[in-house]
């Protein structure tokens, strides 16, 4: 599948510390109070609409500030497209966290976690779920994407940045030159005169 929803949660506002290595990507959205992310050698302070990314594959630690914890929604999933969208919306274990204040955001991670609870409680199958769900979670990153459409182009080094990531943080999976254009959506031949202009090698070299 493109996309798919694994689970989703709510974190009620609790002293709070876990550390683990997720085996797919965890979204989660601070609604009121602060922790920390530590994630990629860096912390990262939380607060109320702070949207924070928990890569796959990397071990991330976070916890609620003493005397303010927080209270956020999470989502996991997996999925090409899932990689995509975060690609472009400049989510990554380099760059987990980001504002989100449209009420678009919370909106969804709300949605998601109620449908996803439906599901498990209801006697009967409600297939309305499945893409009321998958809706939510799109919504989420057409408001991320949306807003980052306002930004200036990105610049040159950034994507070059953005490509180093993924080869190395994707490197054990097997990762090609084909898959890294495919997830930033950049010709082929541009990418790699771009990669060895400001790497002086070619991407495949790299790898």
């Amino acid at each position: 599948m493109d996309v798919q929803i694994h689970n989703a949660g709510l974190q009620a506002k609790t002293r709070h510390c876990h550390e683990a290595v997720n085996g797919r990507h965890v979204l989660q959205f601070v609604t009121e109070g602060e922790g920390t992310l530590e994630c990629g050698g860096k912390s990262y302070h939380l607060s109320r609409n702070t949207l924070f990314l928990l890569p796959r594959d990397v071990r991330v630690k976070y916890y609620a500030q003493k005397g303010n914890p927080y209270r956020y929604y999470w989502v996991g999933f997996s999925g090409v497209y899932a990689d995509i969208l975060l690609a472009q919306s400049g989510l990554s274990a380099a760059s987990p966290v980001k504002t989100a204040s449209s009420p678009v955001v919370r909106r969804s991670f709300r949605r998601i976690y109620e449908c996803l609870k439906a599901s498990q409680t209801q006697s009967r199958i409600d297939c309305s779920l499945q893409p009321k769900i998958l809706a939510a979670f799109y919504d989420i990153f057409g408001s991320l994407l949306e807003n980052r459409s306002t930004d200036r182009p990105r610049a040159a080094n950034e994507l070059i940045n953005r490509a180093v990531d993924l080869m190395n943080n994707e490197y054990a999976q097997g990762i090609s030159v084909t898959d890294v254009c495919t997830r930033l959506f950049l010709n082929r031949t541009y990418f790699s005169a771009l990669f060895k202009k400001y790497m002086d090698v070619s991407p495949g070299e790299y790898l």
